[in-house]
């Protein structure tokens, strides 16, 4: 019996990660909402979509309350799509991912920096321990805490990444560099800095998925390659509420 409510409890408090949805998933988890109200998405806005949020579920959630709100027509389109980002960029920066940097210590905090200098994808742990100056098994505490809080994971034995899209960019562009180059700083010796311009990202992301047309530039899209979970999940699409 004992055996057999040990496996209970273990099943009762296993929680599934959810990953990037399949891309037939995050389509129909838009257009569901769109169709159910009688309006349209252009194919170019629909895969810019796609592509900046990485197919991330509360991403898709947030792009297509934007641009839903921002569209003034029953088509929505590229141009919709540019504006929606720089609104959807700045809640995530003040709400999202804010909470999520704030949870960390200020060694996380300068060990995520480090992390977010080499780019969007999979990392070496080793690479990232060497941009802070420090040995690999001296910054391993601080990766495991990572880990444990969800900030980061390890696709495979030695490499590092972020959990969610677009959160290298926030670090990289909006917290200091000053937090990743001082090692006596990881282990709390000094204290933390903090760039004024914090929560101002969107500048820093420059590049335009190519399927938006030419007038549509806008200075908030990167586009990542964050590894996520395959594995499957049911999505149930809520509607897109439009501010009256």
């Amino acid at each position: 019996m004992a055996g057999e409510s040990k496996s209970y409890a273990e099943r009762l408090f296993k929680y599934p990660k959810i990953g990037a949805l399949e891309e037939k998933d995050a389509r129909a988890a838009l257009l569901g909402p769109i169709r159910e109200e009688g309006a349209r998405i252009e194919e170019a806005a629909l895969t810019a979509i796609l592509e900046i949020t990485e197919r991330y579920p509360y991403f898709l959630q947030q792009w297509g309350h934007d641009a839903w709100n921002v569209a003034e027509h029953d088509m929505i389109t590229a141009v919709d799509v540019e504006a929606a980002t720089e609104i959807a960029i700045r809640k995530l920066d003040d709400n999202f991912f804010r909470v999520r940097f704030d949870r960390c210590t200020p060694s996380e905090k300068r060990y995520m920096r480090a992390l977010a200098e080499f780019g969007p994808g999979t990392h070496r742990s080793g690479d990232v321990a060497d941009r802070l100056g420090l040995k690999t098994t001296s910054v391993g505490p601080v990766r495991n805490k990572l880990i444990r809080k969800g900030m980061i994971y390890s696709p495979q034995h030695g490499d590092t990444a972020f959990t969610v899209p677009l959160f290298d960019a926030y670090m990289r562009c909006g917290v200091s560099s000053r937090l990743s180059t001082d090692p006596g700083r990881l282990h709390g010796k000094r204290p933390a800095e903090r760039s004024a311009g914090l929560f101002n990202t969107i500048r820093c992301r420059a590049k335009r998925p190519a399927h938006l047309p030419a007038r549509a530039t806008p200075s908030s899209i990167s586009r990542l390659a964050v590894s996520m979970s395959s594995q499957p999940v049911t999505f149930t699409h809520l509607p897109f509420s439009r501010s009256l």
